[in-house]
């Protein structure tokens, strides 16, 4: 986690020779520890025949080691009501945002979307002149926003050496930081009834 940095503990030991030199202190003991152990001690000066003790406490300046556990922030989770809240606001936002652009003319105003269901009701007098027309073509559109929808789920998936890619991350994944495992033994699985 941490450690001493030499730099420090020279600069500083040189530092009290200089005084002891100049009559400003008339000796100094130093003893630097770490990890509850002694790493570093010397006496120069009067201090080094014990008669006069001069003690200078160094506190060594934390030094993150490289790979060190960073601090790691609570997650922050939403209850289930809010995450809902949150999606409705987005979806709402959204369609907001479509709706603004057909009214200012830069997008097209969508095609209503037809099902077998309602296209009687949809298009009123033109589904009572040729039905059958009227009804290959709501058959053809919603042929057309699945075939979207495959076509949007096969873009999204992921490639054999994507998938690869990803077992290998995974299992090459930092667990430095703990891995939490338990272990059940099960005597039977027969069901009791």
């Amino acid at each position: 986690m941490t450690s001493i940095v030499q730099s420090r503990l020279d600069a500083l030991v040189a530092r009290c020779r200089r005084e002891v030199d100049e009559g400003r202190l008339p000796g100094y003991q130093l003893a630097v520890g770490f990890d509850n152990e002694i790493v570093y001690a010397e006496a120069y000066g009067d201090a080094a025949d014990h008669n006069r003790f001069h003690t200078l406490v160094h506190h060594a300046a934390p030094v993150v080691a490289r790979g060190a556990e960073k601090e790691v922030a609570m997650p922050f989770y939403l209850t289930k009501r809010d995450r809902k809240r949150i999606r409705r606001q987005a979806r709402t936002e959204r369609e907001q945002e479509k709706q603004d652009k057909v009214a200012l003319g830069l997008a097209p105003p969508p095609e209503p979307k037809f099902k077998l269901s309602n296209f009687m009701k949809v298009l009123g007098e033109q589904a009572v002149a040729d039905p059958s027309k009227l009804e290959r073509r709501v058959a053809e559109q919603v042929r057309g926003r699945l075939t979207k929808h495959e076509m949007r789920n096969r873009a999204r998936k992921l490639t054999p050496q994507e998938k690869k890619e990803k077992a290998r991350r995974k299992l090459a994944e930092d667990t430095s930081g703990g891995v939490h495992v338990a272990v059940f033994h099960v005597a039977s699985l027969a069901s009791s009834q």
